[in-house]
């Protein structure tokens, strides 16, 4: 069991403490966010976690932490993108995450560190050629302590359609993608980079490599045996990924960042913040007694009543 941690909001940079928290517990609870009453109980015990995937924005409340996931295989995708207050108002010092993800590849090794440039988008103030100095720069800065890195194209979803619209983004075709795809990987070779897209169809038809976020493949090497793959069914079409469960939850991030798929308002993650505590078995609120419980790895439901006191 691969668990993702977390496609939904950034546990690492903002609730570092809990996640080591339910590690210790060695259990944590997910909801479905369609439906509150379907919950997960999820093992955490080193035997039933094939690995974590940890996605962030700034890996630093980590750094300090991360002798606790000894015995664990895990790696990290660490977002690093060129844009403003605008768009990222949470992030004015990226020279600072620049800085914790060499050190990180200190700790953990840089086979274990996936940089994403993720999303690139194209506006009045973001044009193309903007782009390939930057992913010059970070590329030239961050050799040596990534192997990887993976670039995504913005995507319109129900969360962030509005938000992309009044930034003026616009929709990039399929040949500018191509066109932009040619110059990043161009560029991460120069460095030593291996560079992959993140579920480009039009990309893939064009044989450019192919992202796998998450990857069974990359856990077999981390842990020297095979690992099975089974596809997420939950991702698009075009994403390689291999079945997850994410621990995370949604409209919890309050980075704020003007493309944010995972949370409608800024407000709403304050909010739902503030709701957060560190010895609760979800990230987000807790148990009303109504729930149907699945436990992971396993098939069992019931109405498991131990969990209102985890």
């Amino acid at each position: 069991m691969i668990v993702s941690v977390s496609r939904r909001t950034d546990i690492p940079a903002l609730y570092a403490d809990w996640f080591f928290h339910r590690l210790s517990a060695k259990t944590v609870c997910t909801k479905n966010p369609f439906n509150r009453k379907q919950v997960r109980k999820v093992s955490l015990a080193e035997e039933d976690v094939t690995g974590f995937v940890f996605w962030t924005r700034n890996p630093e409340p980590f750094l300090n932490k991360i002798h606790r996931l000894k015995g664990y295989a895990y790696y990290f995708h660490v977002t690093l993108t060129p844009y403003g207050s605008d768009l990222e108002p949470a992030f004015k010092d990226k020279e600072r995450i620049l800085a914790s993800v060499k050190k990180l590849a200190g700790l953990i090794g840089k086979e274990r560190i996936v940089w994403r440039y993720d999303p690139v988008l194209l506006s009045k103030q973001y044009r193309e050629s903007d782009y390939y100095a930057h992913f010059e720069e970070c590329a030239k800065r961050l050799s040596g302590s990534v192997n990887e890195v993976t670039v995504s194209f913005v995507n319109a979803y129900r969360k962030n359609a509005k938000a992309l619209e009044k930034a003026g983004i616009e929709t990039l075709s399929d040949a500018k993608k191509r066109k932009m795809a040619k110059r990043f990987m161009d560029i991460a070779y120069k460095y030593g980079i291996t560079l992959s897209f993140c579920a480009e169809p039009a990309l893939q038809e064009a044989r450019f490599p192919a992202a796998k976020c998450v990857d069974e493949q990359k856990f077999a090497r981390l842990k020297g045996k095979s690992i099975p793959y089974e596809k997420d069914p939950n991702q698009r079409g075009a994403c390689g990924c291999a079945k997850s469960v994410d621990i995370g939850a949604y409209d919890t991030c309050t980075f704020g960042c003007g493309y944010c798929y995972a949370t409608n308002r800024r407000e709403k993650a304050l909010q739902n913040k503030e709701r957060h505590h560190q010895t609760s078995p979800f990230l987000l609120g807790d148990f009303m007694g109504d729930e149907t419980i699945t436990h992971l790895p396993g098939k069992r439901k019931s109405c498991d009543k131990n969990l209102f006191t985890t």
